[in-house]
């Protein structure tokens, strides 16, 4: 059983500029293995990205399998072996190739890192008929947000029909909303999620929408509450980064968001407060051209958001 999305790949052209960047998105330097650079959130996970310089372009996944015997029993079912892993952490781990190339890699084991905690604990909030916070202030700085973990992935894929059946077939996805071309009468795009009984998990730990084309749109990072967005927003726009669209809240997955362009264009985003599944809700459909499809709330969506 797959338990998490466990990081993301990139080629980057500098690795200084995108060190520069990441530092002020919120990550944590993990060390460098051969020309492999690894980022890490608060926690105890190893390492959440990884980037190595090149041709600037998405390289693939990690997920995280629950154990070892899991790991070694896909390993079996897909003829792969089970090899140890470079990365930090010490884990074993076995590749597959999705079906338009990208590298999927499963992890388990390994030895957890010394966690970072988080600097504070989530905000405690007033709401107009209920009060919480009795005798205390609200006294925040602006400064990078404190990334709590990768949430998900957004790809684009040259054909839904068939990338759609593959992760669920190899990681046993579950697809939480399917989006639907109602112009053209077929599905376009799903929102999966992983299978884990009922152990809630996030909406989607990866989407696929079927453009004909193969790239990434967004690797999506979990922060701790709303402030936490803002604060990391106007720190991150101190420091002169792009931003792409945001602040808003989402209508699949109900996420309250916040997009960013690293130095090589490439989709990050900031969120909280995402919807939590078990593996009962039966999919809900999502009309492509239905003007809700994007936000519930936020600035008028940009037309390169689609890229």
């Amino acid at each position: 059983m797959i338990e998490d999305i466990a990081y993301v790949h990139y080629r980057v052209s500098s690795l200084q500029k995108t060190a520069e960047f990441l530092r002020d998105f919120g990550l944590l330097e993990a060390g460098a293995v051969g020309n492999r650079h690894y980022w890490k959130a608060h926690g105890s996970s190893a390492f959440c990205y990884v980037a190595e310089e090149g041709q600037p372009s998405f390289v693939g996944i990690g997920f995280r399998a629950e154990s070892v015997d899991a790991l070694k029993a896909l390993a079996e079912r897909e003829g792969v072996p089970v090899v140890d892993s470079n990365a930090p952490g010490g884990h074993k781990s076995i590749r597959l190739v999705d079906p338009d190339g990208w590298e999927i890699e499963i992890l388990a084991g390994g030895t957890p890192t010394a966690a970072v905690p988080a600097a504070r604990e989530p905000m405690t909030i007033n709401y107009g008929v209920t009060k919480n916070r009795i005798d205390a202030y609200q006294r925040l700085r602006v400064e990078p947000s404190e990334i709590l973990r990768l949430g998900h992935l957004v790809l684009n894929v040259t054909d839904i029909t068939k990338s759609l059946p593959w992760y669920q077939e190899k990681l046993g996805l579950l697809v939480s909303d399917e989006i639907y071309d109602d112009i053209h009468d077929r599905p376009f795009g799903a929102f999966c999620r992983l299978n884990r009984g009922e152990t809630p998990v996030d909406h989607h730990s990866l989407g696929l929408f079927g453009i004909g084309k193969k790239g990434i749109h967004h690797a999506s990072f979990e922060v701790q509450d709303f402030d936490s967005v803002q604060t990391g927003h106007y720190a991150l726009d101190k420091k002169g980064w792009k931003h792409q669209f945001g602040i808003g809240r989402h209508v699949i997955g109900s996420q309250v968001f916040d997009y960013w362009r690293d130095p090589d264009g490439f989709r990050v985003e900031h969120f909280c407060d995402g919807d939590m599944l078990t593996s009962g809700p039966q999919p809900h459909r999502t009309n492509l051209t239905s003007p809700e499809a994007v936000h519930q709330w936020g600035p008028e969506v940009p037309q390169d958001f689609f890229d």
